[in-house]
């Protein structure tokens, strides 16, 4: 499965501020945490934040703070706020489009752990994130 560059970069940056002892975060502390581009890094929190999954607390030394507790941030809302695609809604051998008169050989496997997968991001929260990073 191939997550965008963004998509990416947004779990870790949601696992390590739900991880963190710190209580609010600046996209300069989070740059240098976690060598995101600083750019690509102000966009991702201004998107976030206006998916209602950060906020951003104005004035000097504020920053951002998660929106809800993380036991209520999902996986899939993470990935919904940062890709623009459907998740996995490609074609498992890689043909462009899914033709349904004419599956492929592996269509109804793939829906299946498709399907599972897709559980899986909407039933993992940052609080698990969190218990799985520390191991």
């Amino acid at each position: 499965m191939d997550l965008s560059k963004t998509t990416r970069y947004a779990l870790r940056l949601m696992s390590y501020i739900s991880s963190s002892e710190e209580t609010s975060f600046t996209s300069a502390s989070l740059h240098e945490k976690l060598e995101i581009p600083k750019q690509y890094l102000r966009r991702l929190l201004t998107r976030l934040s206006k998916k209602g999954l950060l906020i951003s607390d104005k004035g000097r030394g504020k920053g951002f703070v998660l929106a809800r507790d993380k036991e209520e941030i999902f996986l899939s809302e993470i990935i919904a706020a940062t890709d623009d695609t459907p998740l996995l809604l490609s074609c498992v051998l890689g043909f462009e489009k899914c033709l349904l008169v004419e599956k492929c050989p592996l269509h109804d496997r793939w829906c299946e752990a498709k399907e599972k997968i897709l559980e899986t991001f909407r039933t993992v929260s940052l609080a698990d994130m969190e218990i799985k990073l520390r191991l």
